[in-house]
C-alpha cells in the first residue's frame, strides 16, 4: 500500500486545528483540497478519522486518535531521513520542533538558538511554549522531538539541566526571614510552570487554601512583586542578579524545581535535535563558568 505522505500531513493539520477551514488557511490551500485529502485517506484506510461534534466541531474518532500518533511518528521519521542524508553531504537542514516551559525559553533556549542558527542556518527551529503537562504530552505524542520540562517526568528519558528552587519576591521588605505558604493570608502570584511544581508540595503538606494562589505569566509575577501589590513565586535562577527592584525570600515548605531535557528516546532523535541539545550543553557549561568566575 503506497500511502500518500501529503494526505497524512494534511490529516495532522486538520486534527491540530480541529477544523477544515483553519487547516486550509494554515496550509495555504483550498478547503476542498483539504477535505479531499482527508476523504482519500479515510477511503484508503477504510475507517472514519473524524466525526462532527455539535459543541466542539470536528473531532477525532478513537481510531483517528491512534492513527494520529503513528502519523506524527512517521513525519518525524521522514524528517530524520532527510536530515541524515543532509548530514552525509556535510549539511544540516530541515525543521526541528521543540516544546518548552516559558522558563526554558528564557534561560536555556535563547542563547542556544542564536548559536545553533549561526552554525546551521538551513534548519528551521520551531519552539512552542506550553505548561508542563502540555510539554510532556507533545513529546509523548511525537508532536515535537524533545522538550524542556520539570521533574517528575514519568515514561521519558531525561537529562538534568539545572537544579533550582521556588522563591518568594516582594517589592516591599517583609518582616520575616521565610515566607510560610500555610500562614500568610495575602494572595500569591505564580507562573503556570512554578504552580505545577508548587501544587504537589502543597498537597503533600495538606495546605488546602488554593484560592490564595493566582496563576499569571512570568512577566506579570515580577511586575506585581516590583509594584508591591503582592508576593510573587517563581524559580530563583530566572531572577536578575543584583537587582534592587524587589526583595527575595526562601519559602516554606521548600519547593525544588529541577529542569530537564525530555525525549521518548535520545538515541532516536534527528541529527538536528542532537546538534541542538549539544548546543544547549555548551551554553550551560558557559553559564557555569561565568558563575564560578564571578565568585572568585
Amino acid at each position: 500500500m503506497a500511502m500518500s505522505i501529503n494526505n497524512l500531513k494534511i490529516f495532522i493539520n486538520v486534527a491540530d486545528a480541529e477544523s477544515i477551514t483553519r487547516a486550509a488557511e494554515a496550509l495555504h490551500i483550498t478547503q476542498p483540497s483539504v477535505s479531499k485529502a482527508v476523504k482519500n485517506l479515510e477511503d484508503e484506510l477504510g475507517v472514519a478519522l473524524f466525526f462532527r461534534d455539535k459543541r466542539n466541531g470536528l473531532a477525532l474518532t478513537g481510531t483517528g486518535e491512534r492513527i494520529l500518533g503513528f502519523a506524527r511518528q512517521l513525519m518525524l521519521m521522514e524528517e530524520r531521513i532527510y536530515q541524515t542524508a543532509y548530514m552525509a553531504r556535510n549539511m544540516l537542514e530541515g525543521t526541528l520542533k521543540i516544546a518548552t516551559l516559558p522558563y526554558g525559553s528564557i534561560f536555556f533556549l535563547v542563547k542556544a538558538f542564536s548559536r545553533f542558527q549561526e552554525r546551521y542556518p538551513q534548519v528551521n527551529v520551531e519552539i512552542t511554549e506550553r505548561p508542563t503537562s502540555e510539554v510532556n504530552r507533545m513529546v509523548s505524542e511525537h508532536a515535537v522531538e524533545f522538550g524542556i520540562s520539570v521533574i517528575p517526568v514519568a515514561d521519558f528519558e531525561y537529562e538534568l539541566l539545572k537544579k533550582d528552587r521556588i522563591v518568594a519576591i516582594s517589592g516591599n521588605p517583609l518582616d520575616l526571614e521565610c515566607v510560610d505558604l500555610s500562614k500568610l493570608k495575602q494572595k500569591f502570584y505564580v507562573s503556570q510552570s512554578a504552580w505545577e511544581s508548587i501544587l504537589p508540595v502543597l498537597e503533600q503538606n495538606h495546605i488546602k487554601n488554593y484560592g490564595r494562589f493566582k496563576v499569571v505569566s512570568i512577566q506579570t509575577v515580577r511586575a506585581i512583586a516590583e509594584a508591591g501589590i503582592g508576593i510573587g513565586l517563581q524559580a530563583e535562577s530566572i531572577l536578575p542578579e543584583n537587582t534592587t527592584a524587589y526583595f527575595k525570600y526562601p519559602i516554606k515548605p521548600q519547593v525544588n524545581t529541577d529542569f530537564v531535557l525530555i525525549a521518548n528516546k535520545f538515541d532516536d532523535l534527528s541529527p538536528a535535535a542532537k546538534a541542538f541539545i549539544k548546543t544547549i550543553h555548551e551554553i550551560m557549561q558557559d553559564l557555569e563558568g561565568q558563575s564560578r568566575s564571578s565568585k572568585l
